[in-house]
């Protein structure tokens, strides 16, 4: 059967540097079953108007299939309207977090979905495509499909796949390759700024934390329990990755093929788990890639140590970007982060003694934050020589922050589900303000002020609101030439 999977816009004020790396697997898994595949990248595309109806258009499809974040929905939405429009007689597939988040709530807010994935798909998918003629869904585990009177009705939860090497790479042959590698360079190290073919891996799944501010499409034992909420997960991993022959093999083959000449590894925290980090560093050395292609990744400011991070140096780490989120002890704990500012501190102390450029993320805006948490932020800034300006938090779907929220989030937009995740992108906006103690004219100046450590302003705005600044303990030596990050 012909099948065409849509990759919808992210972040349209930015250029497109990650490819559809989940939505890739799911072509390949298609294509491995002996199915015709089309990939339309609009990311990569940037196309509008007539120009995606006129791609919608060229052939005619058996099943299309879309996904994406609850961040893309503002794009899904009027797609999905031109999906049916133009290929009225195929199946329309939907999955991704935007889906997973609230399976009943989307397939009310969008009419034209006949069936959807919940959480992982390359499993469900094999099994969907065998029931297209009969279109028996009761029987295939973990989705929600609509009924010929238009009930949504989920079945049974699949449980994770268990080995993650199970799942094959990602049909890059379909994807719009040079134009992501056109947008190569990140400004995170001297190698990566260099970089001419960059292209994004993920080896994991799931996450060890549980931060009230993030959710994983229902790849985890944590997002399962939250999406069907009573069932029990106990026998679920929390996290799961790919072995490191696997991923060294995937890099290889991108090297030979493609010339890729720098990796960026998207996995939340790679260095959550010691004895893996140490087996992916020996497997990138014996299969020849030190040296030859370099990496980034994302890090745990709690699970790094200086040997773990020389090892990565040695084959070819430059930069790792930790989610700091807060240099307020207070707030850490109330997020569930469960990490420290000493915990911070030390990590880009240990990065910058490697040799590895550190960059770190920062938000704002919390249910509890004060003039004080964002004072000892911007001291922690200051004392390592960042320049920062924070993300605005931002209750997403699917995490724990929206489920407390929720009411107080509707109730910004007259009640409206739909107008809320329409106004949902990458957390430089506000979308919604779940602050306990700031307007929303006052978060956006407070931004501002925190993004030029004006300290003076936020001494002179704590006291109007009679809540005066104490001066933090004195930090431990400052790290030299850490990366900032925003």
């Amino acid at each position: 059967m012909k099948i065409l999977f849509i990759h919808p816009p992210v972040r349209l004020n930015d250029v497109p540097k990650h490819i559809p790396y989940g939505i890739g697997i799911l072509a390949a898994v298609a294509e491995n079953l002996g199915h015709q595949v089309a990939f339309l990248d609009l990311n990569a595309l940037r196309i509008t108007g007539s120009a995606v109806t006129e791609a919608l258009s060229e052939d005619r499809f058996d099943v299309v299939g879309i996904g994406g974040l609850s961040s893309q929905y503002k794009f899904i939405k009027p797609l999905l309207r031109l999906i049916k429009a133009q290929q009225p007689q195929a199946l329309v597939l939907a999955g991704g977090g935007f889906l997973t988040s609230m399976p009943e709530e989307m397939m009310a807010l969008c009419p034209e979905i006949d069936v959807a994935a919940v959480g992982e798909g390359e499993a469900t998918l094999p099994e969907l495509l065998e029931r297209l003629e009969d279109r028996d869904w009761a029987r295939v585990e973990g989705v929600i499909y609509r009924r010929p009177d238009g009930k949504a009705i989920r079945t049974r939860p699949r449980t994770l796949i268990a080995n993650m090497d199970d799942i094959p790479y990602p049909a890059y042959d379909l994807l719009p390759l040079e134009i992501y590698f056109e947008n190569s360079a990140l400004m995170f190290s001297p190698e990566s700024a260099a970089a001419t073919r960059r292209i994004d891996i993920l080896m994991e799944r799931g996450c060890p934390r549980m931060c009230t501010f993030c959710e994983h499409g229902g790849m985890s034992k944590y997002d399962l329990e939250r999406v069907y909420e009573g069932s029990d997960f106990k026998e679920e991993p929390i996290y799961r990755f790919n072995s490191p022959e696997y991923t060294v093999e995937l890099v290889r083959s991108l090297r030979f093929k493609y010339g890729v000449d720098f990796v960026s590894i998207l996995d939340e925290n790679m260095t959550s788990y010691r004895r893996r980090v140490f087996e992916l560093c020996d497997a990138w050395e014996r299969a020849g890639l030190a040296g030859i292609v370099r990496f980034g990744c994302l890090g745990d400011v709690g699970g790094v140590t200086l040997d773990m991070l020389k090892r990565l140096r040695e084959v070819g780490c430059s930069y790792i970007s930790y989610g700091g989120e807060s240099a307020s002890d207070m707030i850490l704990k109330a997020v569930k982060k469960n990490t420290t500012v000493v915990q911070m501190q030390r990590a880009l102390d240990w990065t910058v003694q490697s040799g590895i450029r550190g960059v770190m993320t920062f938000m704002m805006g919390y249910p509890d934050e004060t003039p004080q948490t964002m004072y000892e932020t911007m001291d922690f800034w200051r004392h390592n020589g960042m320049i920062v300006k924070p993300f605005l938090i931002t209750p997403y779907p699917g995490t724990e922050l929206y489920v407390q929220h929720r009411r107080r989030i509707l109730d910004q937009w007259d009640g409206s589900l739909e107008r809320f995740l329409l106004s949902l992108d990458d957390a430089t906006d506000i979308s919604v303000n779940i602050s306990r103690h700031f307007s929303d004219v006052e978060l956006l100046g407070l931004q501002q002020i925190m993004y030029s450590q004006d300290f003076a302003r936020l001494r002179r705005f704590a006291a109007e609101k009679g809540l005066p600044l104490l001066e933090p303990q004195a930090p431990p030596a400052p790290a030299e030439a850490v990366g900032a990050g925003q």
